[in-house]
């Protein structure tokens, strides 16, 4: 078991770095990187940031190891970053590494999904067909599924932040305030998110002054709550749109396989690439034993169009839970508040379930970095910027 005074430092660590996320800048900042680390929940992407802010593709140390993943192995004298891991009676502290504490033991490739010329339109297709979203253009289609989204199930949140707000600037405001503000910023944040994951200068689309009322969210609690919403709301969008193109991307492969077996007849299917070879990392593994070549998880599906309402109504966080920063929520009863409707009105809360999001993988106890050793394959969280691929 980890001492306590290690679990005070690194607790204090995640409240100042949660604490200091309403300045704009840092805000920023830490979107960029949560951007590249989706999968993981908001206490995790922030306790990330504040070690190593520059962090693109994290994972545990077993997991670098594993040959049909990525077999690459954790360098002599890496540090790794620490997370706090509370879901069990005692604290735990378990560290995951960054690619660039990593070398390669093959000429295994690793390959990051990423938005190009070839899969954009049917990317941008996914933000019209499942977000609502009317553009062509994929950068205007992401803030419209981004406006969507926040304005469909930002309410859930506030209602939330409700219960927070006091000795912060948010008291001043009245509820259905709190809701507008929270919800402009929910919306500006996940259109930076998607923004930056598909390849966009966010930057060059939102500035400072699109996050001016961040400063009302001074304490850790409410930075929490919209931690935890643009989190939970973005990881929804980057898994449908991965989800998408490994679709595409299996469809080319087939598609390529029949036209050299039409051209070549006889010719050995074997010799077909496949992408195996090179396949994305970002990708998750159900159980320890499941094959390294598996793309979709089980119960995932080809994407129909139509379902988006349905599907982040079931997957957002529920709400009405005080939020913890470790990243585990406390029941609590429902204590009121808005819940923004579609006609624009207020009333209940329609979340039933908890967002999908397994537990990351990590040290089962507090042991040297570099010798910790983890048992659960469950997920695979390891992703990449598409300008590092």
């Amino acid at each position: 078991m980890p001492t306590q005074t290690k679990i005070n430092q690194y607790t204090e660590l995640l409240n100042r770095s949660v604490s200091g996320l309403h300045e704009a800048e840092r805000w920023k900042n830490f979107l960029s990187t949560a951007s590249r680390l989706y999968k993981y929940k908001f206490a995790e992407q922030a306790m990330i940031h504040a070690q190593r802010p520059d962090a693109t593709a994290c994972a545990d140390y077993d997991l670098w190891k594993r040959p049909d993943i990525a077999d690459r192995q954790v360098k002599r004298g890496s540090k790794g970053i620490a997370l706090l891991d509370r879901s069990d009676s005692y604290p735990k502290i378990r560290y995951v590494f960054d690619i660039s504490d990593t070398e390669a033991r093959s000429k295994k490739k690793l390959r990051f999904w990423e938005i190009n010329r070839e899969n954009e339109p049917i990317v941008t297709d996914l933000f019209r067909e499942r977000y609502g979203a009317k553009s062509g253009d994929m950068d205007a289609a992401i803030f419209e599924t981004a406006e969507n989204i926040a304005r469909q199930f930002g309410a859930d949140y506030a209602n939330e932040l409700l219960d927070y707000t006091e000795n912060t600037f948010l008291e001043e405001l009245d509820d259905f305030n709190v809701y507008t503000v929270f919800n402009g910023i929910l919306e500006k944040s996940i259109a930076y998110t998607l923004l930056e994951r598909c390849g966009f200068p966010a930057d060059a689309y939102i500035d400072e002054d699109d996050f001016s009322e961040l400063y009302n969210f001074n304490s850790a609690e409410t930075m929490a709550v919209l931690g935890a919403a643009v989190s939970d709301l973005s990881e929804q969008v980057l898994r449908n749109i991965e989800i998408t193109i490994k679709n595409f991307e299996r469809s080319k492969n087939l598609e390529s396989t029949r036209n050299n077996h039409r051209e070549t007849p006889g010719r050995n299917r074997n010799n077909v690439h496949s992408g195996h070879e090179n396949r994305d990392i970002s990708s998750r593994t159900d159980s320890p034993g499941t094959s390294g070549n598996r793309v979709l998880r089980q119960g995932e599906s080809e994407i129909s169009p139509g379902t988006e309402t349905d599907e982040i109504r079931n997957n957002a966080h529920k709400g009405n839970a005080e939020p913890t920063l470790d990243g585990h929520r406390q029941n609590g009863e429902q204590t009121g508040g808005i819940a923004h409707q579609e006609n624009g009105g207020i009333g209940g809360s329609e979340r039933e379930t908890e967002i999908d999001r397994p537990d990351e993988m990590g040290a089962d106890d507090e042991q040297h970095p570099a010798q910790s050793k983890g048992n659960n394959a469950e997920r695979t969280d390891i992703q990449l910027n598409p300008d590092n691929s």
